[in-house]
């Protein structure tokens, strides 16, 4: 029986005052990434919806160290592609922060086809040089990126993803990515996999198969999940 690999939500906080106080241009609003902070972060596993707050530097470290051992899966965001990883990577080097977050231009989306039907504005990574604020696609250590918008299409509704408390939003894009997995799947970023692991292992979450690898995380790996800090689960 096939199975499906584990879904991850995740959703981040910008921080509202470097956001423009009008859109940039028609209903996007255009966030300069080196002016722009990450105040909060959520993450959905079937094991319960996390909170990371606090210091950006220790959000960020800790978002890493989280994906880096959790079995490999799927990273579900809505808008993904063109705020959440551009502007994760973007902090990440400003504040000269490694992580396993490897992105790549995708040519195939366009920030236009992420707008939201609803007439309500969308936020997207940009920057002063033209032509850097475009979709990309994504992965995490070993874990595939979806963007739900892809999925859902321009007309779908995201008000509930928008609330303040990014475990809503992370418990959210999971449940959505889970409900219409057999064409989400479909929508799977394509990236060559990371190092150490193989392509055929990688091939195990493409869109042409819906079985995951099995893999086995020691628990000395799992224990490096900070516990220090404000972290909530519910």
């Amino acid at each position: 029986m096939l199975v499906r690999p584990p879904i991850y939500g995740l959703d981040i906080v910008v921080d509202t005052d470097s956001l423009p106080d009008e859109p940039t241009s028609g209903d996007v609003y255009v966030v300069d990434p080196y002016n722009s902070t990450i105040v909060a972060a959520g993450l959905s596993t079937i094991d319960g919806d996390e909170f990371y707050d606090g210091d950006e530097r220790r959000i960020l470290s800790v978002l890493d160290q989280r994906f880096a051992v959790l079995d490999p899966g799927i990273i579900s965001t809505w808008n993904g592609s063109i705020l959440d990883l551009p502007l994760l990577r973007a902090r990440a080097r400003a504040l000269k922060i490694g992580l396993g977050l490897r992105i790549r231009p995708d040519h195939r989306r366009e920030p236009r086809s992420a707008r939201s039907g609803t007439g309500r504005p969308t936020v997207q990574v940009g920057h002063p040089r033209p032509g850097t604020n475009r979709a990309v696609r994504g992965a995490w250590h070993r874990q595939r990126h979806l963007d739900l918008r892809w999925v859902y299409g321009a007309a779908a509704s995201a008000d509930e993803l928008r609330s303040p408390d990014p475990r809503r939003g992370a418990h959210l894009a999971r449940s959505l990515a889970e409900r219409r997995w057999t064409r989400a799947r479909r929508h799977l970023d394509r990236i060559p996999p990371p190092t150490r692991m193989t392509s055929f292992t990688w091939a195990c979450l493409s869109p042409e198969s819906e079985t995951g690898p099995t893999m086995t995380i020691p628990s000395s790996a799992r224990a490096r999940h900070p516990s220090n800090g404000p972290i909530m689960t519910h």
